[in-house]
């Protein structure tokens, strides 16, 4: 997810902390006015945001390695693994004990200190968890599973999860820091929209939904409530958008199949719209019957495509207009193909290239260049471009993080491809 996401969700996480820290004065009520309480609150938020941000320094590794390989590898690497949160979160506690003022805050108040280190945990266990939820991926088993997860379910910038957590924080702040921060949550929404990021629509649905969270959170602002609301609705936000990517993958792979009879579905990267999950982009890829060759196809749909039009689902990333047909609100865009031997021979022999695809999960590779195409667009030169005339001569890189490539599949038909290749050559012919 975006780093703002990441700050609010720190504020909010650290402002809940603060509240459930506090202990009750009546049975209604959880205001307690003792001066050593009230200094736990900005504690809680600096632990909430510097944790819910940290495991992004990891691009403190990228001059182990060339661009692009260098960002591709490390960003999301080690510190955004379970391991890395049992490293990290006593590090930012450490660090901030080198401040004399948090010093002070720890020798006088033991159990807001505790309460900082349970929060520097769950700010690190946020974070992962929030980047868990979109295409890019992560690998947070490792080092025993270095395999890549996907969680296909929330575009990388999400504007409800800003009002989820943004609107409750922004209610703890006086009258004119509060309306600036109602300012900048509602008004980013128009900046979205004007730049083609965001349907109308769905900034329509966002304003509603943060006038009725405002609405709601005020009547239990003076307790925990309001962040209760709040951890519901986010809740609530996710068996949403996992229903409806779960739907759209079993939509999708229904219709390819139906389509594209003769070919074997491997994959389906979805991605759903900004505050849109009917609306989803999607990258799949498909193997010939014969297994010598993959398919990479971009498109999107629409999942209620009886009332949605799939022409109406805004496209935030604009793709060409040609090779486009419809079938089932399904609007598809350009496909590439790729000879599975040929890159299962070229992985092993072009280490660059290998490097790459401990990272590629749509690999569309030519002989100049290799890109991941889930990104731009087919064909489309993105951040995942790896020019092999940068690299030519160069010796293999060091420092390769052991990801495993999430195509290993296809390097490992190629393998069987070329063996099968290799035997039928070897036996004898027969005269006729």
């Amino acid at each position: 997810m975006d780093n703002l996401t990441h700050t609010m969700a720190g504020l909010w996480v650290g402002e809940f902390a603060y509240r459930l820290s506090r202990k009750s004065v009546t049975k209604d009520s959880e205001i307690d006015f003792q001066p050593e309480k009230r200094r736990r609150r900005p504690w809680f938020w600096l632990i909430g945001v510097l944790t819910n941000n940290l495991p992004d320094i990891d691009f403190i590794f990228n001059p182990l390695l060339p661009s692009p390989i260098n960002y591709l590898l490390h960003h999301r690497g080690f510190t955004h693994t379970l391991l890395g949160i049992v490293i990290q979160a006593p590090l930012v506690i450490a660090l901030l004990l080198l401040i004399p003022a948090f010093r002070r805050f720890a020798r006088e108040d033991h159990a807001g200190l505790r309460v900082g280190i349970v929060l520097a945990f769950v700010g690190m266990t946020m974070h992962l968890a929030f980047d868990s939820l979109n295409s890019y991926g992560v690998h947070p088993f490792y080092p025993i599973s270095a395999k890549w997860f996907y969680g296909d379910m929330v575009f990388i910038i999400e504007p409800v999860m800003w009002m989820i957590f943004g609107i409750p924080f922004a209610l703890t702040l006086h009258r004119w820091p509060r309306r600036t921060w109602y300012a900048l949550l509602f008004g980013s929404t128009v900046v979205f929209g004007a730049y083609s990021l965001l349907q109308w629509a769905s900034i329509l649905v966002l304003w509603l939904t943060g006038t009725v969270l405002i609405a709601t959170y005020r009547r239990g602002l003076s307790s925990t409530r309001a962040f209760r609301y709040s951890l519901v609705a986010f809740i609530g936000f996710l068996v949403i958008q996992g229903s409806f990517t779960a739907w759209a993958n079993t939509k999708l792979t229904d219709v390819s199949r139906l389509q594209f009879a003769n070919e074997k579905i491997l994959d389906n990267s979805l991605s759903p719209f900004p505050s849109n999950p009917l609306c989803y982009s999607f990258v799949s890829m498909s193997v010939t019957p014969d297994s010598q060759t993959y398919i990479i196809r971009r498109g999107a749909m629409a999942l209620l495509s009886r009332f949605i039009a799939v022409e109406t689902c805004h496209i935030p990333i604009r793709e060409p207009e040609e090779s486009i047909a419809f079938n089932s609100g399904i609007l598809w865009f350009t496909e590439v193909k790729n000879s599975i031997p040929t890159l299962s021979e070229r992985a092993e022999k072009e280490c660059y290239l290998y490097a790459w695809l401990r990272y590629s999960r749509m690999p569309d590779i030519n002989p100049e260049r290799a890109l991941d195409a889930r990104f731009q667009g087919i064909g489309r030169e993105n951040f995942s471009t790896l020019r092999f005339a940068n690299v030519s001569g160069l010796d293999c890189p060091k420092f390769v993080p052991p990801w495993r490539p999430p195509r290993q599949d296809l390097l490992d038909l190629g393998k069987i491809s070329a063996k099968a290749v290799e035997k039928s050559a070897e036996e004898p012919t027969t005269a006729q």
